[in-house]
């Protein structure tokens, strides 16, 4: 096996398990906010300031996912455009 097919092998098997683990991830995330959601619309006092702040901070959340997930995937298709570029040794 050539180190290239290796690398390439280990770059798609990463790639895997870091989309699986950050879904899993987003999955917690929603189930979390749901559960304060309605904790917060249950409590008598502040409850518009709570969720407010609790839109605020899931907002933010979202956005930085996104950033992180984007980012990640530009470094994953550098790594592949670097194993198809490499030549293998003779």
């Amino acid at each position: 096996m050539k180190n290239t097919d290796f690398t390439k092998q280990l770059l798609d098997w990463n790639k895997t398990v870091f989309n699986s683990s950050v879904n899993l991830y987003e999955k917690f995330q929603d189930y979390g906010e749901k559960t304060a959601d309605s904790l917060v619309a249950l409590s008598p006092w502040g409850a518009e300031e709570r969720k407010k702040a609790l839109n605020h901070w899931s907002s933010n959340r979202k956005k930085g996912l996104k950033v992180f997930k984007e980012s990640t995937a530009f470094g994953f298709k550098q790594a592949e455009g670097f194993c198809a570029a490499a030549k293998p040794a003779k």
